[in-house]
């Protein structure tokens, strides 16, 4: 699909919950619904996100199971002229933005992308995937003979795109089964605590392209907003510490496997790789997971919503090199805004005085 798809967000929460005891999309994980985080897990790949329950879309078939909120889904999908629908089953808390980036490009890689459905694999779960809206008459008729469980019918269907649960996993630095974790009783809440991640947004550029400034100017006005920003900075060519320093010594000489320096100013944690540069999802679960929103500098290629900034109007879009022009937040170029083309991400004027401010609501919306 050489166009940007129009994505439609599905929050699957229509289930009686009988095992939970009570409505378990409203139960609340690190403050927020489970119903709310699963929308804002949507929200940076969507156009729109819908909740698939009453009153805001009720279910066609009532009491049929998730298969029939997906029809449902894909019913409001093909009316309002939208290409796919995007589904996660609210009690699937852990899966980030960053899976359903992963599983929206194998869908793109299809021959036939609107009558195709990518969803994870080895555990299949189909209900966090990507379903084209040609899909829908192939879900009506198996509704029709009886069909209720939305994983076995799915698993002996040709149309389907099997993404591998562990590369997912392993991307957000998660162990075997944790990413697909479902939360169908109250016990299960306490499983899962302390596995999502919070909201990233890269901001990614050329050298020298202003990423720097913007990703600054970005952070002031979150934190003006009442956020809890970190940081995570990517450098290829600078070093963190040089022999002979007192915190080299302790590492090269002693073995220390990190030192933490600290002092009147601050402090700052070195230490180095045993097996290669770590992912961004790693280094934030370990060192910044109790932030609101990371905000990253660099990692050009990762499946984060990011912010993209160009130096002029002349270069190219990372978007045009990769292929995704769904996870862009922005692109920040030139001296004035512009109307997004073809459908994809909003271009901000460079200069534009209001830029951290605008870029601060449109982040707010999609991720907070």
């Amino acid at each position: 699909m050489s166009v940007v798809p129009r994505l439609l967000g599905l929050v699957l929460a229509g289930g009686g919950s009988r095992r939970f005891g009570s409505p378990k999309g409203e139960a609340r994980l690190d403050g927020r619904t489970l119903i709310e985080r699963a929308a804002r897990t949507l929200r940076p790949v969507c156009e729109r996100v819908l909740i698939g329950r009453a009153p805001e879309l009720p279910d066609l078939r009532p009491g049929q199971g998730p298969l029939a909120g997906i029809e449902t889904g894909l019913d409001r999908a093909i009316a309002e002229n939208f290409d796919a629908v995007v589904v996660l089953a609210c009690d699937l808390p852990v899966v980030h933005t960053a899976t359903m980036v992963r599983l929206i490009e194998s869908w793109r890689e299809s021959p036939t992308p609107r009558r195709t459905v990518a969803v994870p694999d080895d555990p299949l779960q189909p209900l966090c995937g990507v379903w084209g809206v040609e899909t829908r008459t192939a879900v009506g008729g198996a509704l029709d003979i009886g069909a209720r469980s939305a994983i076995g019918w799915v698993g002996d269907w040709p149309a389907v795109r099997r993404v591998s649960a562990g590369g997912l996993s392993d991307e957000l630095g998660l162990g075997p089964g944790e990413l697909l974790a479902n939360v169908n009783v109250p016990e299960a809440m306490a499983d899962v605590r302390g596995l999502p991640l919070p909201p990233i947004v890269a901001v990614s550029g050329w050298k020298d392209s202003g990423k720097t400034t913007v990703a600054a100017g970005l952070i002031a006005e979150l934190v003006d907003r009442g956020h809890d920003v970190a940081a995570l900075k990517h450098g290829h060519g600078f070093r963190f510490d040089h022999e002979g320093t007192d915190s080299w010594r302790l590492r090269h000489e002693g073995g220390a496997r990190r030192v933490l320096m600290t002092g009147p100013e601050g402090m700052a944690l070195v230490g180095g790789w045993k097996r290669g540069e770590r992912s961004i999802a790693s280094l934030v679960r370990r060192h910044l997971r109790d932030a609101d929103i990371v905000v990253a500098e660099g990692w050009r290629h990762g499946p984060w919503p990011t912010i993209e900034v160009r130096a002029d109007d002349g270069e190219p879009l990372y978007s045009a090199e990769v292929g995704d022009e769904v996870r862009f937040v922005a692109v920040v170029a030139g001296d004035s805004a512009a109307a997004a083309a073809g459908g994809g991400p909003p271009r901000l004027g460079r200069r534009d005085p209001r830029l951290s401010n605008i870029l601060a609501d449109r982040v707010e919306a999609l991720l907070l």
